[in-house]
Formats: structure tokens, sequence, C-alpha cells
């Protein structure tokens, strides 16, 4: 089971990351103005800290807190519904270009660790997809949560999230303006029909419960 948790947050912490907002406009304004590597690194340390403190909230709360409330079923209609709507924003926006502004990021390393807590942690984005995540991890199994399995999946949250922002800058840095706005654009489209087809099946899944 510590494999699967492992394998579940590899996928959760990947797919949290790839939608291309505010964040990962940070990251590609960034790169595409060759700023300094460290700021960079101070940013994504930020994203990545709040990132597995909504994914192990959201995924301890259900097992310690939630586990026998039915509300929760609600929840994750709800949670299901905002992904399935996201993703349909991502289609709708897949043809378009990705605008990339000059004015968001900083050469302050610590000016970049507070930009990354800030536009995580206000980003509603994230508690709603960590929800569904729990919901649907919580729909499959029948047994306690222990530390070891809540372990591993942080673990596999940073896994996911570094080898998403990894395969992000790597286009960004190898590929030409036009080529990168073309990979962006599918990108954004294979995104947008995975959150569209797991937010729906969850909300079909809970109503259907």
């Amino acid at each position: 089971m510590i494999i699967a948790y492992s394998l579940a947050g590899l996928v959760s912490g990947f797919f949290s990351s790839t939608p291309l907002g505010p964040i990962n406009l940070w990251v590609a304004d960034h790169r595409l103005s060759r700023l300094p590597l460290g700021t960079l690194l101070y940013f994504l340390t930020a994203v990545i800290i709040v990132d597995i403190s909504f994914a192990s909230g959201a995924l301890w709360g259900h097992f310690e807190v939630w586990e026998e409330s039915q509300e929760m079923k609600w929840v994750g209609v709800f949670s299901g519904i905002f992904t399935s709507i996201l993703g349909l924003i991502l289609i709708s926006k897949a043809r378009n270009n990705v605008v990339i502004t000059r004015s968001t990021t900083s050469l302050n390393k610590y000016s970049s660790f507070l930009q990354g807590i800030v536009l995580t942690a206000a980003n509603p984005a994230f508690v709603l997809f960590w929800l569904f995540v729990a919901n649907q991890i919580m729909s499959h199994i029948d047994k306690t949560l222990t530390y070891y399995e809540l372990i591993s999946f942080v673990c596999g949250v940073v896994i996911g999230d570094v080898l998403w922002f990894t395969f992000f800058t790597f286009i960004l840095s190898k590929f030409s303006k036009k080529s990168q706005d073309s990979t962006l654009r599918r990108i954004r489209l294979m995104v947008g029909i995975v959150f569209f087809v797991i937010g729906a099946t969850g909300v079909i899944t809970y109503v259907l419960k």
C-alpha cells in the first residue's frame, strides 16, 4: 500500500502543478527573462511546501475528522464539479496564446519565496483539487490511514511537483518561442481533458453512491 500511496501522490502532485495559471506563468516569465536560477528555486520550494501542506491536510482530514461525515459526499461532488469546470476552462483556452507578463518575477530570492507562498496559498484551486483527490482515495480504501502511508503520499507529491516543473522549465529553456507557445497549448489541452474526465467521473461516482 505504501507504494500505491507514493504513486497516487506522484500523479496527483504532477497534475496539481500543471494548470497554466499564475504559478506556471511566473515560472515562464522567469525562464524567458533569463533571471538567476536561485530565485526560481526559492519560488518553487515555497510552492511545493504549500502544495504538500494542502495535500497532507486534505488526506489526513478525511481519515481523522471527516471519515464518517455524510457532508463529505457533497464536498466530493462540489470539488469534482470544480475540477471538471477547470478542465473545460483549460480546454477553451488551449487555442489561445499563453500571455506572459514581465512584472511578476523578482530578483530577490526571499521575495520570490514569499511570492510562491502567497500565489499558492491564495489559490482556492489547490484546496479544491486536493479535497477531490482525498475524496477519490477515500472512496477506494476501507482502512485507517497510517503515518507511513501519509508520508509516502507526501513524498510522491513532492516528486510529482518536481517532475512537472523540471519538464516545464526544460520546454521553456530548449524550445523556440513559437515552439513554446505551441507546446504549451497542447499541454493545456491535454491537462484540460484529463481534469474534465476525472472530475466528471468523480461526480458520477459520488452521485450514484
